[in-house]
């Protein structure tokens, strides 16, 4: 069932290809875009972020407009009222992670931590891992943590694990691990997000089901909800939230789970600050 776009009372946007371009530094909302979000704002609706990045990144390159709260790490953290709420892997889990990875052919694992980006398994696989995300200076500041800190995965895992990803070389061989890894984990999941890049998420926990608790949070039912993605990670919010908007044109499964296909956030936008009615973005 679809929502009428003049009930919407909360909407999630996603932010790298959607809210701003994928993989520009240092780039803060443009001009047209800010006053579109005011817009939505002043007709009574909450605005949200739900990213695969952590939400210090959004306070730290965004200035020119707040949002309500944003959703990190996919699902995995929550930012609210300046109050940062992170799921946290259990150490035997991160260990086991890293073991699993560990026999696999060209599968890498970084584990995120308060104190910075861990590279697990061997000391070959940590360095190219670390060459290869180095290409890249902004890696650690925009997932909330200042340096890499090499280590073995057993002294990881004592600190407080928020994030798991496995990065890849082979999106066939991705394919497969992916529908093998909760065979394994039976309460955890990859989803790809980003680049060769897959996230561990708790069977529980997605940009969706974080979304549906801010959305409590700020009484506001789920059919009175949006959502605007344009990757993997996005899926769970576009099935679950209407109206909901893919923005891009080569992703199907997204194309299909979405309500509308638009080229533009700002298609969206424009389509959700006008009250007069329902059109494909």
């Amino acid at each position: 069932m679809r929502t009428s776009i003049s009930k919407i009372r909360l909407a999630a946007f996603d932010f790298d290809g959607t809210l701003v371009p994928k993989d520009i530094p240092n780039l803060d909302l443009e001009t047209d875009i800010v006053a579109l979000l005011q817009k939505l704002r002043q007709q009574g609706v909450y605005i949200t972020v739900a990213t695969g990045r952590h939400p210090s990144y959004i306070l730290k390159r965004i200035h020119r407009f707040a949002f309500d709260a944003i959703v990190g790490y996919s699902g995995n953290v929550t930012l609210i009222a300046n109050q940062l709420q992170a799921f946290t892997f259990m150490p035997a889990v991160v260990r086991q992670i890293a073991a699993y990875a560990g026999q696999l052919s060209q599968i890498d694992v970084t584990a995120y931590t308060k104190e910075g980006i861990a590279c697990c398994g061997s000391r070959k696989h940590q360095a190219e891992l670390k060459a290869r995300l180095a290409q890249t200076e902004r890696i650690c500041d925009l997932n909330g943590v200042t340096e890499f800190l090499l280590s073995e995965e057993s002294s990881v895992a004592a600190m407080r694990v928020s994030r798991i990803c496995l990065h890849y070389a082979d999106s066939a061989q991705a394919s497969a691990i992916q529908t093998a890894f909760p065979k394994q984990f039976h309460d955890y999941r990859l989803v790809r997000t980003g680049n060769r890049q897959m996230e561990v998420l708790h069977a529980g926990r997605s940009k969706a089901t974080e979304t549906l608790k801010l959305a409590a949070r700020f009484q506001v039912r789920a059919d009175q909800v949006a959502a605007v993605g344009d990757d993997e990670n996005d899926l769970e919010m576009l099935q679950r939230f209407h109206p909901s908007y893919y923005v891009g044109s080569h992703h199907p499964l997204l194309q299909q789970a979405a309500d509308y296909t638009a080229a533009s956030c700002r298609d969206v936008l424009a389509a959700l600050t006008n009250k007069e009615g329902e059109r494909n973005a």
